[in-house]
């Protein structure tokens, strides 16, 4: 066969890899018919591999630097917020388009978020002038609710639990 038609099937192969246009073990075949035995499919994803272990990483420390610049820091309140907001928009983000990768990941990754917006909403409850206990109790019923309803249209066990909890702590609240 021509080399330039070899190589622009090769290329070919390569793109459907990628954009999954086929099953990867079918274009690794291929591949491997059409290079003589000399394509290593193993190579090809190193890069997208160290990028998947980074970004669970990359999630994990923007939840830890939001929850210490939140409560151990002097940086005045509206920079605190915008920051933990900021962080969880990234690690929604994060989840969002790691859906294909690790599903345990990306539903952790979904509950730091979850976690992270609950502390941002409260902290910025009590920057409103007139924020009462009522008001705070309200948001963290809100909070609950929602965590319950994603749980369980999700079956996913530990909204459950997280939502049950912030229950039973809102009653708690409430009552002293």
């Amino acid at each position: 066969m021509d080399e330039k038609r070899k190589e622009i099937i090769i290329r070919e192969l390569q793109y459907w890899k990628q954009s999954k246009l086929l099953p990867s073990h079918y274009c690794d075949y291929l591949l491997s018919l059409y290079t003589e035995g000399e394509y290593d499919h193993k190579d090809q994803g190193a890069g997208k591999a160290v990028w998947k272990q980074v970004r669970w990483f990359v999630a994990i420390m923007l939840f830890v630097f939001s929850i210490l610049v939140i409560y151990f820091t002097n940086f005045s309140s509206y920079m605190q917020i915008g920051f933990a907001s900021f962080s969880v928009a990234i690690i929604w983000l994060i989840a969002f388009k790691s859906k294909v990768y690790n599903i345990i990941m990306v539903q952790f990754t979904y509950f730091l978020a979850a976690i992270l917006l609950f502390v941002v909403t409260v902290e910025t409850m009590y920057l409103l002038p007139y924020t009462s206990k009522l008001w705070v109790g309200a948001v963290i019923f809100s909070h609950c609710l929602i965590w319950l309803a994603y749980g369980w249209r999700q079956k996913l066990f530990y909204f459950l639990i997280a939502g049950g909890a912030g229950f039973i702590l809102l009653v708690f609240i409430m009552i002293t």
